[in-house]
C-alpha cells in the first residue's frame, strides 16, 4: 500500500513539474514578444511631425509630404524561442505576436495598412545642409523636401577647434567623402604636426573636406545684355580648403570638447553612420583617389554651416 501511494505521489509530482515546465515557458516566449520593440528600420520624420489623430503605434509613424510611407529599410528578424520569429510590427495590438512554425507576425501586406514603401530614397529631398552648433558641439544634417520643409535626417556630438586652433564658422560644402580608412597626411604649414608620420588611425576611417565655392573665371560677356538683369552668372568651381575636415578620431575622449586643431571630430561609429546617411538621400557618382586614399562623389555638394 505504501509503495503504490509513493508511487502515485511520484507520478504526479513529475505530472506537475512537466506541467509547470510548459506553462512557465510558453508564458517567458509571450513575454518575450511583447518586450520586442516595435521598430521599423526606416527613413523618414520622426513621430512628432505627424498628425495627433493618427493612431497608428510611434514605430510606424514616418511620413513624406502629405502622404504617409515607409521607407525601404531593414525589417529584423528576431528569433523569440526555438521555432519563433517575429517580423517588426506596424500595429498596436500585439495579441498575435506569437506564431510557431517560424511564422512571421504582420507579414509584408499589413504594411498597406500605413501606406506605401519608398523604392529610392534619394528623391525624398531637393537639398541637404549640415548644421554645427559650436556652442553646443552639436552636428546635424537635414533635407530640405520640395515645399521647403526642414527635416532632421541625423545628429550627433562633435569634438571642435580649442581656442588656439578654433573651428571656422561660415559657409562651406561636403562633396567627397573618403570612406575607405583615409592616410591623415601632416600639414607641413602646420608647427603642431612638426615630426608626425601618416596615419590611417586619425581620421578614424572616414573623412569628409571642406569646400569652398569659388568663381572660376571671369562672368561671360555678351553683346545682348540689355540691362542688369540679363547679366549671364559666372562658372563657379568646388576648391578644397586644404585644411578642415569631418572626420573619425583615434581620441574619442575628444568628442564634445574643444581640443581639435580645427575639423569636426565625430566618434567612428558616428562618422560612419554620416557618411551612410548622406550616400543614402544624396546619392553618389564617381569615385576618385587623392594622396589621401579613396573617395566616393555625391550627386550633390552638400551646404555646411558652421556657428
Amino acid at each position: 500500500m505504501r509503495r503504490s501511494v509513493i508511487r502515485l505521489f511520484t507520478s504526479f509530482s513529475i505530472f506537475s513539474i512537466l506541467l509547470l515546465w510548459l506553462i512557465l515557458d510558453s508564458s517567458s516566449s509571450v513575454l518575450a514578444a511583447s518586450r520586442v520593440s516595435d521598430r521599423i528600420l526606416s527613413f523618414g520624420i520622426p513621430t512628432d511631425s505627424v498628425n495627433s489623430k493618427d493612431n497608428a503605434p510611434e514605430s510606424s509613424r514616418y511620413q513624406w509630404g502629405d502622404q504617409k510611407r515607409l521607407s525601404p529599410g531593414s525589417i529584423s528578424l528576431r528569433p523569440l524561442g526555438r521555432d519563433r520569429v517575429r517580423v517588426a510590427s506596424t500595429r498596436r495590438d500585439s495579441s498575435s505576436i506569437s506564431r510557431t512554425d517560424a511564422g512571421l507576425v504582420d507579414p509584408i501586406d499589413s504594411l498597406e495598412e500605413i501606406g506605401r514603401r519608398v523604392g529610392d530614397p534619394t528623391g525624398l529631398y531637393k537639398n541637404f545642409q549640415i548644421e554645427v552648433e559650436k556652442a553646443k558641439y552639436g552636428v546635424k544634417l537635414f533635407g530640405f523636401g520640395e515645399d521647403g520643409r526642414k527635416v532632421l535626417l541625423f545628429s550627433c556630438k562633435a569634438g571642435l577647434g580649442s581656442s588656439e586652433f578654433p573651428t571656422p564658422r561660415g559657409a562651406f560644402y561636403i562633396a567627397r567623402i573618403f570612406d575607405d580608412k583615409p592616410l591623415w597626411i601632416p600639414p607641413k604649414d602646420r608647427d603642431w604636426a612638426y615630426g608626425q608620420s601618416p596615419s590611417h588611425s586619425v581620421y578614424g576611417g572616414h573623412m569628409m573636406p571642406f569646400y569652398s565655392r569659388l568663381q572660376a573665371g571671369p562672368a561671360p560677356k555678351s553683346d545682348d545684355i540689355n540691362s542688369e538683369l540679363d547679366q549671364v552668372a559666372p562658372q563657379m568651381k568646388m576648391v578644397d580648403t586644404g585644411a578642415y575636415r569631418i572626420h573619425g578620431t583615434d581620441s574619442p575622449w575628444s568628442v564634445g570638447s574643444a581640443q581639435s586643431h580645427g575639423c569636426v571630430r565625430l566618434l567612428n561609429s558616428s562618422v560612419a553612420q554620416l557618411s551612410d546617411t548622406l550616400k543614402m538621400y544624396v546619392g553618389t557618382t564617381t569615385r576618385g583617389q587623392t594622396p589621401n586614399g579613396l573617395y566616393i562623389s555625391l550627386a550633390q555638394p552638400v551646404r555646411l554651416i558652421l556657428y
